[in-house]
Order: structure tokens, then sequence, then C-alpha cells
């Protein structure tokens, strides 16, 4: 429920009350032990903090999120920790997350058509 109220405050533009509800949702999950929903959690209260300009707050968040989440899930935190970098002209660590980011996205592709072809 606290995610959904997240996603509906953030639509609406009340994203103070969005990074409430989806914190919420980060200690539900946590108390679940659901590594995923956690992750999620960590995403969603950075791009409200993203989208309210409280750029740095984001970081921390995205930044949080890279540490928390699995391999496989990796591709919006580098994105988004490389948004975060862009905005605050930190331009050298802003290609390195972007950088990372088209890594993962190549080593994907390579393991999909892989798997087309062999498939």
């Amino acid at each position: 429920m606290a995610y959904y109220l997240g996603v509906l405050s953030e639509k609406e533009g009340q994203f103070q009350n969005a990074v409430k509800f989806f914190k919420r949702f980060f200690f539900c999950a946590r108390m679940l032990d659901d590594p995923v929903g956690a992750s999620l959690a960590l995403n969603r209260v950075g791009v409200a903090y993203y989208k309210s300009n409280r750029v740095e707050k984001s970081l921390r968040f995205h930044s949080k999120h890279c540490e928390f989440t699995d391999q496989e899930n990796a591709f919006a935190a580098y994105y988004n920790i490389g948004m975060c970098h862009k905005t605050l002209g930190e331009l050298e660590q802003a290609t390195l997350y972007f950088s990372r980011a088209l890594e993962w996205a190549q080593v994907r592709e390579d393991f999909s058509s892989e798997c087309i072809t062999h498939g």
C-alpha cells in the first residue's frame, strides 16, 4: 500500500509525500526480508528527491540503491547516479556511471543474443 501511495503522490507532484511513502515501503520490505522491494523503494526515493531538485539527496539514495541491488537490476542505479552527477556538473563521475550502465546493457545484449542463437 505504501508503494502505491508513493506512486500516487509522485504523479500528483507531491514529492515530499512520495518520499515519505517510499521510505515506509523500504522499511516494510526490509522487515519482510524482500531485497527486490527494498531496492525498488531506494530507487523511487532517489527519483522523488531528484524531481524535487534535491539532487545531492537523490544521489545518496541512488548510491544506496546501487550498493543494495543485485547485479541483474543495477542498470537503473548506474544511470540515475550518472544523471545526478551530470546535474551537479560532475561530468567525470557522470561519465563513469553512464559507462557502467552501457557496459551492463551490452553484457545483457550479448547474453540475450546467445540465448536466441543457441536457444
